[in-house]
């Protein structure tokens, strides 16, 4: 089944979506981290409280995948994951619920959910 990435998403979800590499520790922000590997994402699954903003960090650890990019579902950036460097992605969660993200395939897929 293939995520939809309706823009009227944006709204609801609130993402705020930045590159940086900068921890979001120091702003209390929860932190995730997401490594992009052979097998795909890994955690491919995350569970976070719901109506809170968290920062997901992706790792790209290999050249062989589809894993250059990631797109979140309500997102229209698709974003860049150079090889070996964190990529941080501001996301608010949603009260309860998911938001998918996969790679610009649509072969490597992962889920945020809210509970």
């Amino acid at each position: 089944m293939r995520p939809s990435f309706p823009f009227a998403c944006l709204a609801s979800l609130a993402l705020a979506c930045s590159e940086k590499q900068a921890p979001a520790a120091s702003t209390g922000v929860e932190v995730k981290t997401v490594d992009v590997t052979d097998r795909g994402y890994e955690p491919a699954r995350i569970e976070v409280k719901g109506g809170e903003p968290v920062t997901l960090r992706f790792i790209r650890k290999t050249a062989e995948t589809c894993g250059e990019s990631v797109l979140i579902d309500g997102d229209p950036v698709a974003h860049r994951l150079p090889l070996g460097r964190a990529i941080d992605v501001q996301v608010l969660a949603p009260r309860t619920g998911e938001i998918a993200f996969v790679c610009g395939m649509h072969m490597m897929r992962g889920v945020l959910v809210a509970r």
